[in-house]
């Protein structure tokens, strides 16, 4: 079963150890024989099945043992450890108070040997999800200790990873240099070991993508990929490391390799924290190539799996936050992004991540500027910049800040000049390339409003070009919509039906044809709510104000 493990990955070893299990009590002396308690076995095959990315067999396992196993005992806090670990990896309830009560139990266990380092096991496993909910100071704690203990049992993976842990709490609280080089030093430590190195690959890759160091960061994950495949844990740790690997593919413009690795991906993922990461990243790469309502789609299609992570992952939260609020906006439910921004504007500061809060700013700095349109109350808009700055400002250290302050301040101020800073301010390699055409559109509108219709023109094309380019494609549609509306693209050989998707082509039919939401929805076979959300991707797309303009312009598909 040992060698299974080695040579084949966790799934073959599960399926050894379940056989090993199916034979205890037909076996002659089954402890001598397979090297091991039964106990022990069932810990094992636990293991294995959830490293396979069969958490819900895993637990199963558990329950079976801990309903046999004697409390009290070593064997029952090791057994509560390993159900912390698979609840924690299905984001369910309980995984710190099954790390708390193994704790609890190590603490009144005599002295006997395999206790310090299981204590140490313990410790490092309930600082990572104390860590991951935003208390970095308690976490910082444990992780610290547990690595010492694991550090005098000469347990090099443990440490590895308490170093590990201890590093990412560092740079949350500000001490970013030590964050980088306690990384490091937990991959020394890891040496050739694949559990502690699948830790490094996961933590330093998304360290490295926070601080805008993009290439680096999808070394680091692939680098990671591999080796998760090679190990067996390409549906667990694998599935993360995919996640990690789309965001700097996005934010590089490699959108098409972006789309294949989370098609790929979402195949095989199980439900699991790492499946609501890939879904995330899917509903990013849809808003951005310009299927609005498929990020709509797909975030309502998530949304439990969603609501699970995000209970006990402040770090899901904000990034779920942040993306539906980029969709709402992007579906002109300006409510919607309001809601959604409260994640970061009504946030305990001493509990963010700082490296999530300059690029939500800008997301909610750009529904701060829409909040005008009715439908948010006046005092509280009317406070939100206030808000918004006092939160960048608190984690003005962290290195990406700089980069992202000139676009924040652009869309709150609003003016030619600011999105003059701005659309300079975008060509920092620590900002996703999407801001590139994003602020030339922005600066377009600005001189537009100030009468500059030359230079608005030329800012403009210059806009439609690089999002053409870098395959921007909301950005583009949007460029081609105010040209149209404004009549400074008039002339263009590209209209902007050019970005329909076949869906919206299809509802544009219908709305031409009169149809209400409803109608459309009962003839397409989708909700009414959906057929809603395609309406205003079309309008928008168009530079339409209403239906009825819409359909006076659906002459512009002829061609295609």
């Amino acid at each position: 079963m040992r060698e299974a493990r080695t040579a084949m990955g966790y799934a073959s070893a599960a399926q050894h150890a379940e056989r090993a299990l199916s034979l205890w009590d037909v076996v002659d002396d089954p402890e001598a024989t397979g090297g091991m308690s039964r106990l022990e076995l069932m810990g094992r095959t636990a293991t294995y099945l959830r490293n396979a990315g069969d958490v819900e067999r895993s637990l199963a396992v558990l329950r079976s043992a801990l309903a046999e196993c004697p409390p009290g005992t070593l064997d029952h806090a090791r057994l509560l450890n390993n159900q912390g670990r698979g609840l924690a990896q299905i984001a369910r309830p309980g995984a710190v108070e099954a790390y708390r009560a193994a704790l609890a139990t190590l603490d009144g266990l005599a002295s006997q040997p395999g206790i310090e380092t299981m204590r140490a096991d313990v410790m490092i496993s309930l600082a990572g999800r104390l860590m991951l909910n935003g208390d970095d100071e308690d976490a910082l704690t444990l992780a610290t200790e547990g690595a010492a203990l694991a550090h005098a049992a000469g347990a090099r993976r443990l440490e590895s990873v308490g170093v590990n842990i201890a590093a990412l709490c560092h740079g949350h609280l500000g001490r970013v240099q030590e964050s980088i080089t306690g990384l490091e030093r937990a991959r020394e430590l890891a040496g050739e070991d694949g559990t502690a190195l699948l830790r490094y690959w996961v933590n330093a890759s998304d360290l490295a993508f926070h601080l805008g160091e993009f290439p680096r960061a999808l070394d680091i994950a692939r680098e990671g990929m591999v080796a998760a495949r090679r190990l067996g844990a390409d549906r667990t740790s694998g599935m993360v490391l995919a996640s990690n690997a789309v965001d700097p593919l996005m934010a590089l413009g490699r959108w098409d390799e972006a789309a294949e690795l989370l098609d790929r991906s979402l195949q095989v993922a199980p439900p699991s924290t790492s499946r609501s990461y890939l879904a995330r990243g899917k509903a990013w790469l849809q808003l951005w190539r310009g299927d609005a309502e498929g990020a709509h789609e797909t975030l309502q299609r998530s949304l439990a799996m969603f609501a699970s992570t995000g209970a006990f992952e402040l770090q899901s939260r904000l990034t779920v936050s942040h993306v539906s609020a980029e969709v709402a906006l992007a579906t002109d439910d300006v409510a919607a992004a309001w809601r959604h921004a409260q994640a970061l504007l009504a946030a305990d500061p001493e509990r963010l991540h700082p490296g999530h809060v300059p690029p939500f700013g800008w997301s909610v700095a750009r529904v701060i500027a829409r909040a005008g349109e009715g439908t948010v109350d006046a005092d509280a808009a009317d406070g939100a910049p206030a808000a918004l700055r006092a939160i960048l400002d608190r984690f003005a250290w962290w290195p990406t800040h700089a980069a992202w302050r000139p676009l924040i301040e652009a869309e709150l101020a609003q003016t030619a000049a600011a999105w003059d800073a701005a659309a300079t301010a975008a060509a920092d390699e620590r900002l996703p390339v999407l801001v590139r055409p994003y602020s030339r559109l922005r600066l377009a509108q600005a001189r537009f409003a100030d009468a500059d219709r030359a230079a608005a023109r030329e800012t403009l094309q210059h806009a439609v070009d690089e999002a053409e380019a870098l395959g921007v494609l909301a950005v583009r549609d949007a460029a081609l919509g105010f040209g149209r509306s404004s009549g400074l693209l008039r002339d263009g050989s590209r209209t902007p039906a050019d970005g329909l998707t076949e869906r919206e082509r299809q509802v544009l039919e219908l709305v031409s044809a009169g149809l209400s939401n409803r109608q459309i929805g009962e003839r397409l076979f989708i909700s009414g709510k959906t057929a809603s959300v395609h309406v205003s991707a079309i309008l928008r797309k168009l530079g339409a104000s209403n239906r009825a303009e819409a359909a006076h312009l659906a002459h512009d598909l002829v061609a295609g």
